[in-house]
């Protein structure tokens, strides 16, 4: 939705867009629950009140932006944030504030304003001074929505003196936190302060630009954030003077002299060693990225087994139940595949684990069995399962001794058992990648086996 806002796209890059804005809408319409909030996944009744205000945010952009949004999806969602919001009194777990401040701001941003509860928050974060990512995080969306109503006396109030101190996550937790997602907030609470020119958020732009740029694995709610944060700052940095610069390939003799307005600038190459001489007068920050497809399954095959903070125990069975080797399967054969994962709380700085995902992809010549097609139910402890024609995705949280505000009843589920019916039913040699499970907010928790040759042999 804001790429376009930060680098030129092709028209059939923009049809791409629309297409898969469109589609996001259209599936987010069957995660709405009957008092209109958004659970987690489809046929869930869980509601993660953050991740409801997401989706409801990202259904306001996407109307602003010009796509097709069910005006009824969008009234639901309203009155389901206002009900909330109007009850709301006093926060019992840590999360409550941000929450509470983005419930607030998007009902701002939805032409629906309840000043009264933003006024009874406000007043609780007074009261409450200790720092903290929640306090912080609360105080910038409050003060985002007392900006947008031009209360700019409360909002000044609220947020205090900006500065880049970020307090860090031991987990993302219920509002999916992490440094570069408020980063990103503060960012776009400076620019929407006045401060464009401010040292402070250029400081933080940098920040943010670097992080994008590396190969830092991001989370889905960090890279939106980062995107909302960077188009705003490139909207506001924009102006008439474009920006000039000069490229030149290895066997090139002269230079290629371009004049953009954008703040950001794309362009394919046909080889990485070029150089790039800066014509304007300002800093132009440059980078040279690779992308292709490896030439065979080495770099595949080549690849260990690893864990960290999780296990992952992988076995074979016949239907009846006996252990059975996979490297070779006559064709026709049914079997089943049974995974275990169980989280290392040793390894680990608390005693959850939320949000995490197994990916079983299957070598090409066997097929699954989608046995919820059949009618059966979700295997305990897995909150969601996506049974594709090539691979099963498997959804879920693992703790031990831990009671939950909100979610789960049971105190206790250190380990999951994932069995998937299989087929070998097609003739052949193929490989069969690694099964891997990661925590969905924090890829340093991931547990993968080894990928291996199968073969499935036809009868003669």
């Amino acid at each position: 939705m804001y790429l376009a806002q930060l680098v030129t796209l092709s028209n059939e890059q923009k049809a791409d867009v629309d297409v898969n804005l469109a589609a996001a809408i259209n599936k987010l319409v069957r995660y709405q629950q009957a008092n209109g909030g958004f659970s987690y996944w489809p046929g869930d009744g869980f509601i993660n009140e953050w991740a409801s205000s997401y989706a409801g945010h990202f259904l306001l952009e996407a109307k602003k932006a010009g796509h097709a949004v069910p005006s009824a999806v969008l009234s639901q969602w309203v009155n389901h944030q206002q009900n909330i919001a109007r009850n709301y009194r006093a926060p019992r777990y840590d999360y409550d504030l941000p929450v509470a401040a983005y419930r607030l701001y998007t009902l701002v941003l939805a032409d629906s304003a309840e000043l009264p509860a933003m006024n009874r928050l406000r007043e609780q974060l007074r009261q409450n001074v200790q720092q903290s990512h929640a306090r912080t995080t609360a105080s910038w969306m409050l003060g985002l929505a007392y900006q947008h109503l031009g209360l700019t006396d409360a909002a000044t109030d609220v947020l205090g003196q900006l500065s880049n101190q970020i307090p860090s996550y031991d987990q993302a937790g219920y509002t999916y936190g992490s440094i570069l997602r408020d980063r990103s907030l503060l960012l776009i609470t400076l620019l929407r302060s006045g401060q464009i020119q401010n040292d402070l958020t250029w400081q933080v732009a940098e920040q943010i630009a670097a992080e994008l740029s590396s190969d830092t694995w991001l989370s889905t709610q960090s890279l939106s954030w980062a995107l909302i944060a960077m188009s705003e700052f490139s909207r506001q940095m924009s102006g008439d003077k474009p920006i000039e610069f000069s490229l030149k390939s290895a066997q090139a003799t002269d230079w290629q002299s371009l004049s953009v307005q954008q703040t950001f600038y794309r362009q394919k190459l046909e080889q990485s060693d070029i150089q790039v001489r800066n014509d304007s007068d300002h800093d132009v920050r440059v980078l040279v990225s690779n992308r292709g497809i490896p030439a065979n399954l080495q770099e595949q095959e080549s690849a260990q087994a690893s864990s960290e903070g999780l296990a992952l125990a992988t076995t074979f069975f016949t239907l009846d139940g006996n252990p059975l080797s996979v490297e070779s399967l006559p064709q026709g054969t049914d079997f089943v595949a049974e995974v275990t994962v169980s989280a290392d709380f040793a390894r680990l700085s608390g005693n959850r684990i939320e949000n995490l995902a197994l990916t079983m992809v299957m070598p090409s010549g066997w097929q699954i069995r989608n046995e919820r097609i059949e009618g059966e139910q979700l295997p305990k402890g897995i909150d969601f399962m996506d049974i594709r024609d090539d691979r099963v995705l498997g959804y879920f949280s693992l703790w031990r001794d831990y009671s939950w505000s909100y979610r789960y009843n049971d105190r206790h589920q250190p380990s999951v058992t994932l069995r998937v019916i299989l087929n070998a039913s097609y003739a052949g040699k193929f490989y069969l990648p690694a099964w891997q499970v990661t925590a969905m907010y924090n890829e340093k928790i991931h547990a993968n086996n080894r990928g291996y040759w199968v073969e499935v042999v036809g009868g003669k």
